[in-house]
């Protein structure tokens, strides 16, 4: 995933379709217990002044179930389309989204693949288990879905403060004169 300029002048067109391992990525990052072999497939077209790549990148992320801290695996599939520039004027090119500039002549798609990877890394994931069992809960205490909690803020919202009740007959005598 690394080539010099002239190497890609001479090809002119680099085709891709090969799988990677990145998971040096799981020991950075605390989400990340693993990232299976990752395929990349595509192709780079080198013009004048710019090489573009159009990649898809798929691959399987394995992280901490939210609840059980059991492995969950969790597949990603990325299209994307990067660009490096050969030479020219960086600040016409920065406001173009996936513009590189290469350092030492050199294209590395490897920082790239990286940063699109570790951009798939889900915030929250659940097992099935977890998912389909019942809640964990304690003494004075439980876990309850959103649907759980509404229904029980509904019903306290229903009954009125016996504090309070006088005031509500207040208002049905009112409308009954």
């Amino acid at each position: 995933m690394k080539w010099s300029i002239s190497q890609l002048q001479k090809l002119r067109e680099v085709t891709l379709d090969e799988t990677y391992d990145f998971s040096y990525l799981a020991k950075d990052h605390a989400d990340l217990l693993d990232v299976k072999p990752v395929h990349v497939s595509g192709r780079g077209v080198v013009h004048a002044s710019r090489i573009t790549f159009q990649l898809h990148v798929e691959g399987v992320l394995q992280s901490p179930c939210a609840r059980t801290l059991q492995p969950v695996n969790v597949p990603f599939s990325v299209d994307t389309i990067e660009t490096f520039l050969l030479h020219g004027d960086r600040e016409e090119e920065e406001e173009i989204e996936h513009v590189h500039f290469l350092d030492n002549d050199v294209v590395d798609l490897e920082p790239i693949l990286s940063e699109l990877i570790l951009v798939e890394v889900p915030l929250q994931v659940f097992s099935d288990e977890a998912t389909s069992g019942p809640l964990p809960s304690g003494e004075g205490w439980e876990v309850q879905t959103e649907d759980e909690a509404k229904k029980i803020e509904e019903e306290s919202e229903k009954k009125v403060d016996p504090r309070l009740s006088d005031l509500a007959k207040f208002f049905t005598d009112k409308e009954n004169n």
